[in-house]
């Protein structure tokens, strides 16, 4: 077998020859090429770093030397392309960064064609090739391009080098790659754009005692024991690809017959199994095998995040959990987080973005399924609560700037890229994504999403590429909408913000109207913006929030009318389940029949819009939009609430208010008598028949309690705590911060030199965080945890 360094190694030895002779012709052929010549780097004040269309990549072929040890600071590398020329050119344009090039030259499989004179603009990462015999490139003849080149280890882009201590504590090193959004660039040559997807066959050059895992399995019959190849991908973009070279251990879990491993450096815990179940669940919806036949778990002394086809990393941080030592909130975002990964290999892998202004199809899509594979792991975890508040609501929050920007955003720069990989991007694309498949029916939208992923299987593609297969899938249903989907869904992905939806109800002929406008925080700010707006309402003597198809819209216009006949005592909810993405004002009686309701039966009303009807009331009335007594009168109904996410958001809303706790007796009377029924029922210890949303609802309301000083909560804390610290009685982990908290605000001195001393004594980080949480109660009663 030939070793492919070995042909590496020859190439180097002809191809710096070559050098030579194309650094002597370069000064003969500037006259010829104003875009290359005499000078290899090029300084420039324009930061456009788009490449050119008149090529294309069709393969590469990358060999890494990746050999390293403590003085190592760079690798060699060379890469070859093949090229598909759209149209006669003079030049070639690839994207280049922080690399030194050795050599490039046009090759016939191991035959020298042409020799290559090349300039590089480092401030763009651009490298321009020309033909060193003057000649142009010719629109559809085959090219193959080869560049020898040397580039430097990172610490937080492209190959990256990080030092770690194994289980021994011995120092050890490991390298892995880290390419998106756009730093494949500085790993190897290359059309570093999500468009400018192409096959790539990689080799790795490493010690022996390292092991090497990229996107596909390992071509054993081209691997040696210093060097790694691997199996061709398929076609994907430059930042999907990834590698990892380290001395990790790995467990294997077969299931399903996919292969799926797990490295780490100190065996750190991970849930394999259930890692297996998520990736068939997902692959379930997809109505096929997992798309890959393998999949890699690394866990990453570090919390670089990166998401690659085939491989998948964690921070030591986010899967060090045992149940000892992570709380039922830990563990369900470490779940969350391998669904996000997985779902990733279908948004982002198997189908990938024509730019990066629709990465929200990536990371909005991955965001929603990550809750949509738990659910199907975990249906008894009711996950749609915590989605309600850790992405619901905290989009609408974030959305509801001035300066909002739409998902759909154009962006050129490096910097403004990167930018783009924020809340918005996940939270809203989420949101906005979970109405439209309520909207649509879960049918409906399952069906669109199969149309969607298919027909770009291993392609790139914008937002009207989704609205295209939602279209079809519309057509073949004979589904009644009546505007196109386009239309309807770019009003949401093209503007930001979201809008104020107000209700106004006609009580003697049974009518209401639907307004909209723009919601934003800011009451000076008056935008003209309209929505598409998808809706369903349900009234008190039919209370059945079960369906979340929209049975109306208000089509780009200000308001509608609905004749319906509803009784005028019934209290009318619009957005069953709080799918839509906008907020709702009513007018003052059907807010009054609605809190009456609430009051006398809650339950009548889904959870997910109790917690919505809260947040509503409460940011509507901060805005002025509403008086102030809807917005107490909301909250008096949570003495009888039990469900996660409606306790959630009375939390939260209760963090405005917490400097009443001191300064305003009244205020702290009527939470306290809000809470106290709640608080009773749950009090301060877990019982081993709690279910998931159990683990997640007593700290809330132990927070709550003893935050606006309820007698009870104080004694009931420092008794948990003080039991701790005379007899070691552990406290249960979803409880330790606040018992530690609240348990120390009227400690006695011993109390506070007990933890004082544990915390001189102990070097867990754990057990550190707990003990100066509760010295920082002991002297305040502003602490955020």
């Amino acid at each position: 077998m030939q070793s492919s360094f070995g042909f590496f190694f020859v190439m180097r030895f002809i191809l710096c020859g070559l050098l030579i002779i194309a650094v002597g012709i370069e000064s003969a052929m500037w006259h010829k090429f104003p875009h290359i010549g005499g000078n290899p780097e090029k300084e420039t004040t324009d930061l456009n770093t788009r490449l050119p269309n008149h090529t294309v990549p069709l393969n590469y072929e990358i060999v890494l030397d990746t050999t390293y040890n403590e003085d190592t600071a760079s690798f060699f590398g060379h890469v070859s392309v093949d090229l598909k020329v759209l149209e006669d050119t003079p030049f070639i344009v690839l994207h280049a960064c922080d690399l030194k090039i050795y050599t490039a030259v046009t090759i016939n499989g191991t035959r020298i064609v042409d020799g290559l004179i090349f300039e590089y603009d480092r401030p763009r990462c651009l490298l321009t090739l020309g033909s060193s015999s003057g000649k142009s490139f010719n629109k559809d003849v085959p090219m193959k391009v080869h560049i020898m080149y040397e580039g430097s280890y990172h610490t937080d882009r492209g190959i990256v080098m990080l030092k770690y201590q194994d289980i021994d504590g011995k120092d050890r090193r490991l390298a892995f790659s880290r390419f998106e959004p756009t730093y494949a660039r500085y790993a190897f040559p290359c059309y570093d754009e999500p468009n400018k997807q192409a096959t790539f066959k990689l080799t790795l050059r490493h010690s022996p005692e390292v092991k090497a895992i990229s996107n596909t399995p390992m071509d054993k019959e081209n691997s040696t024991l210093i060097e790694t190849a691997f199996q061709r991908t398929d076609k994907i973009s430059p930042h999907m690809l990834g590698f990892f070279l380290s001395q990790f251990k790995y467990m294997e879990g077969n299931l399903y017959g996919m292969k799926q491993r797990v490295f780490s450096n100190n065996g750190e815990q991970f849930p394999l199994i259930h890692a297996i179940k998520l990736t068939k669940r997902i692959a379930g919806y997809f109505f096929s095998p997992f798309m890959l036949p393998k999949l890699d778990h690394i866990i990453l002394p570090t919390s670089i995040e990166k998401a690659e086809l085939g491989i998948l990393t964690y921070s030591q941080e986010e899967v060090l959990l045992t149940k000892s030592t992570a709380n039922t909130e830990a563990w369900t975002n470490l779940f969350l987080r391998i669904a996000h990964g997985i779902s990733h290999q279908y948004f982002g892998g198997y189908v990938s973005v024509k730019w990066w202004s629709y990465i929200w199809l990536t990371e909005g899509f991955a965001t929603l399924f990550s809750y949509m594979g738990v659910d199907m792991l975990f249906p008894h975890w009711d996950i749609w609560q915590y989605f309600h508040i850790e992405v619901y609501n905290r989009a609408l929050l974030i959305d509801a700037s001035d300066n909002a920007r739409p998902l759909t955003y154009n962006v050129e720069e490096n910097q403004e890229i990167n930018a783009l990989y924020d809340n918005v991007t996940r939270l809203k694309g989420a949101s906005v994504l979970n109405m439209w498949k309520h909207a649509l029916t879960q049918e409906l939208f399952r069906e669109s999403i199969l149309k969607y992923s298919r027909v770009n299987q291993f392609n790139a593609t914008s937002e009207e590429d989704l609205f295209a297969a939602i279209q079809s899938v519309v057509d073949k249903r004979k589904f009644d909408l009546a505007v196109p989907i386009a239309d309807m869904f770019a009003s949401w992905t093209q503007q930001g913000g979201y809008p104020l939806i107000t209700v106004t109800r006609n009580y003697e002929d049974g009518c209401f109207t639907v307004s909209q406008e723009a919601f934003t925080t800011n009451t000076k700010t008056n935008f003209k913006k309209l929505w598409f707006i998808p809706f369903n309402y349900v009234i008190q003597s039919k209370p059945d929030f079960r369906d979340t198809k929209a049975t109306h819209y208000l089509l780009n216009e200000t308001s509608v009318q609905i004749c319906e006949n509803i009784p005028q005592n019934d209290w009318l909810i619009l957005n069953k389940q709080s799918t839509g993405y906008y907020r709702i004002n009513y007018d003052e009686r059907n807010w009054k029949l609605i809190t009456e309701e609430l009051r006398s039966n809650p339950y009548k009303i889904h959870s997910l819009n109790r917690a919505q009807l809260l947040s509503d009331a409460f940011h509507l009335w901060k805005a002025n939009h509403i008086d102030d007594m809807i917005h107490r009168s909301m909250l008096i109904y949570i003495r009888q609430e039990a469900e996660y996410a409606p306790l959630s958001t009375f939390k939260e809303i209760l963090q405005y208010y917490r400097y009443k706790a001191n300064s305003d007796e009244d205020f702290t009377n009527f939470m306290q008598y809000i809470t106290r029924p709640i608080y009773e029922k749950l009090g301060v210890n877990e019982s081993p028949t709690d279910m998931h949303a159990d683990r997640l609802k007593r700290p809330i309301v132990i927070h709550v309690a003893c935050m606006f000083k309820m007698p009870q909560c104080l004694q009931d804390t420092r008794a948990k705590l003080q039991e701790s610290l005379v007899h070691n009685t552990p406290i249960e982990v979803n409880l330790q911060s606040q018992v530690y908290c609240f348990g120390m605000k009227e400690a006695a001195h011993q109390m506070l030199a007990n933890i004082s001393d544990r915390l001189s004594a102990t070097s867990d980080k754990s057990e550190i965080y707990l003990y100066n949480l509760a010295l920082k109660c002991a002297k305040s009663d502003d602490v955020d945890f």
